[in-house]
């Protein structure tokens, strides 16, 4: 019995200290019932009692000794739960969630890109106007099509929005650094909170 008793209460501590980062497990009224009937067993027992007195003593301690093995087996129940839904778990989900979104694009994009001939599937940009001198602003610049205006070098049809290239898709080798990336902000470009 006693190291019944000792196993759960070694343990059941060490737990705590294990979850405290998750949040505060605080006692139940299982563990505290578990107390008082540990400190009356011990109580009759240290008594210099005979006859029905140390019956009582072993009633209440086996009673105690349950209690303690229930109590451990709630605390564990409770740990548990309290690791899987405190705001630091979701957030380490939510971590995780991001990091394995990251890893499947990352690999689709290598997956895509080795698929598709030399070529396609790659970002393309308008043709560029060579110009043998810059053109002032606003002005076409020499063999750009009718209603061009030559910006950077670039033919753009009038009304068109100036694009930018496709950022590239990391090498091969680099797939922690979108992970690394998506460690470091959160969708709000802001550093996550911790």
């Amino acid at each position: 019995m006693t190291l019944v008793v000792l196993v759960r209460e070694v343990g059941i501590t060490a737990m705590r200290f294990v979850v405290i980062r998750h949040g505060v497990m605080p006692a139940s009224r299982g563990g505290k019932v578990k107390t008082v009937l540990q400190a009356v067993a011990i109580g009759l027992y240290v008594l210099p009692l005979a006859g029905a007195w140390h019956v009582a003593a072993q009633v209440v301690m086996a009673a105690a000794v349950v209690v303690t093995v229930v109590t451990g087996v709630d605390y564990v129940v409770r740990a548990r739960t309290l690791r899987r839904t405190s705001p630091r778990a979701r957030a380490k989900q939510a971590r995780r969630a991001a990091r394995l979104a990251a890893t499947r694009s990352a690999a689709a994009a290598r997956a895509g890109a080795a698929e598709a001939p030399s070529g396609e599937g790659q970002a393309t940009r308008p043709p560029t106007v060579p110009s043998a001198r810059a053109p002032s602003a606003g002005a076409p610049s020499a063999g750009a099509p009718t209603g061009a205006v030559a910006r950077n070098d670039v033919a753009l049809e009038r009304g068109a929005a100036p694009t930018t290239p496709a950022k590239p898709a990391p090498p091969a080798g680099d797939s922690m650094d979108a992970v690394n990336e998506v460690d470091s902000v959160d969708g709000r470009g802001q550093e996550p909170a911790t």
